[in-house]
């Protein structure tokens, strides 16, 4: 197997992959704090994010 080399473009992905699997294991946690609006919030940045790397390239 070879080793791929890191690539930054896909850093918000990555992010979006790591809430999801925390949404999932503390789903009822998340649930009672209010944590819809936070994750809204997080995710608008990430894909606004994203856009703007696109757009650079």
């Amino acid at each position: 197997m070879t080793p791929t080399k890191y690539r930054p473009e896909i850093d918000g992905l990555r992010a979006i992959s790591v809430l999801g699997v925390l949404f999932y294991h503390d789903n009822h946690h998340l649930n009672c704090c209010g944590a819809e609006q936070m994750l809204t919030a997080i995710f608008e940045n990430v894909f606004d994010e994203m856009k703007q790397l696109n757009s650079n390239e």
